[in-house]
């Protein structure tokens, strides 16, 4: 079983974060929807992510932050096993799915807090992810159909049969910065007179 809080931030007095904790299952993801946001045309998602701690039966898991629209990935970003204090994992982004993840040069370490942000092209279908001032992603494809960030989960995943992955993992500091899409970026090029309706040619 866990949970989805909010806590207080230990190293920091007054601070409160939210965090999942000891969500022990094999493959759970948790959202969060930001409602009725608009169509844009180029966004930032930024965040703080807490790195508390991470453990599977299989010392095989993988917890992590998953950006969405409605129902379709942008984006993920997965660390492994940080058992304790010391223990360091690195980060893997993905665009299509857990199985596509790639293997970055950022590394994350037990207790640890991390500045996030992706940055969104929705005119070129295309984004980059930063961790810090490292860019750690560049160019990354996404749905040209998406046309916003409006999601993001908590996610636990163990691909190598373990029963339990009990993660300690945070989220604060949530910002999604955009320019809005305007009518004049809706404007739809009509390739064929077939397309157009209740026209007379003379």
């Amino acid at each position: 079983s866990g949970s989805v809080t909010i806590v207080d931030d230990a190293a920091n007095i007054g601070n409160k974060y939210l965090q999942l904790t000891h969500k022990e299952a094999r493959n759970t993801t948790t959202l969060k929807v930001f409602e009725d946001l608009p169509k844009m045309t180029e966004a930032e998602f930024a965040f703080r992510l807490y790195t508390g701690g991470q453990t599977s039966t299989s010392r095989m898991g993988y917890t992590g932050i998953k950006l969405m629209s409605g129902d379709t990935e942008l984006v993920a970003l997965y660390f492994g096993e940080l058992r304790a204090a010391g223990d360091t994992s690195s980060i893997w982004y993905s665009n299509a799915g857990f199985d596509a993840k790639v293997e970055s040069s950022a590394k994350v370490t037990y207790g640890g807090w991390y500045d996030i942000s992706v940055e969104i092209d929705f005119k070129n279908d295309t984004l980059d992810v930063y961790v810090g001032n490292t860019k750690i992603a560049s160019g990354l494809a996404i749905d040209p159909v998406v046309q916003n960030v409006d999601t993001f989960a908590f996610m636990t995943f163990d691909p190598n049969g373990g029963t339990k992955v009990t993660p300690t993992v945070g989220i604060d500091d949530v910002t999604i910065s955009y320019i809005e899409k305007t009518a004049e970026d809706d404007v739809v090029t009509i390739y064929s007179l077939a397309a157009i309706e209740n026209i007379s040619v003379t």
